[in-house]
């Protein structure tokens, strides 16, 4: 038993702390974390980015890319300097 100050508080990023994130990405590099790092799951943060990029709070470059590697999985965030179209 634990007392219940000892509960971790829930991990949420408000949506103005996730653009300032995403927006220090430069174009042509990526992000690299965990799901651990960030407190959401990988599907998580390919909905917000989608979201963003849909509703055109991000441009269309960002992407998110997860692998697995040695039983770890880690996300990439990118912010592609390929822009579709063939660019």
């Amino acid at each position: 038993m634990i007392g219940e100050e000892e509960i971790p508080g829930r991990v949420r990023r408000r949506t103005a702390q996730w653009l300032r994130l995403l927006k220090k990405i430069p174009r042509g590099k990526a992000m690299v974390t965990s799901e651990k790092e960030l407190g959401v799951k990988a599907s998580s943060v390919k909905l917000i980015v989608d979201r963003y990029v849909k509703n055109n709070l991000l441009p269309k470059g960002y992407n998110v890319i997860t692998r697995t590697t040695g039983g770890a999985l880690t996300i990439y965030i990118v912010n592609s300097a390929k822009q579709e179209g063939g660019e």
